[in-house]
């Protein structure tokens, strides 16, 4: 049956990328804990429910342009690239927050480029 096809397509492409942006942003999380301390956003709710977020999401944008294109990679990066400037949006709104510095809102934009870089890294193909 195809939908089950498409949905196992999916799923075995969201675990690599949910994999390497959850575990990457872990890393940095500890990494900010030991230097420049956590607040609201840049915790561990929200950054892994939000890289949670970017794998399901990439999987399921990689799986559309795999269905519909032959050569998904080009485009899938340049849709990475414009979500990854556009989650920058999100740091305004932080920056109002208790407990924000620029350092510690320099690491939450670094948590979104570490999240793209994982479901870029899990889902492109560089062999084509």
């Amino acid at each position: 049956m195809r939908i089950r096809a498409g949905v196992r397509t999916v799923v075995g492409r969201a675990v690599p990328a949910l994999s390497f942006a959850v575990a990457g942003n872990l890393a940095v999380l500890v990494l900010a804990y030991l230097t420049v301390g956590l607040f609201g956003p840049l915790s561990l709710v929200p950054v892994v429910l939000v890289s949670t977020i970017a794998g399901v999401g990439a999987a399921i944008t990689y799986s559309l342009l795999d269905w519909q294109l032959a050569d998904p990679d080009r485009p899938f990066l340049a849709i990475a690239v414009v979500v990854l400037l556009v989650s920058f949006i999100s740091l305004d709104f932080a920056a109002t927050m208790e407990g924000a510095t620029i350092p510690r809102l320099a690491v939450l934009g670094v948590t979104h480029v570490v999240a793209a870089a994982g479901c870029v890294a899990a889902l492109v193909d560089i062999d084509r």
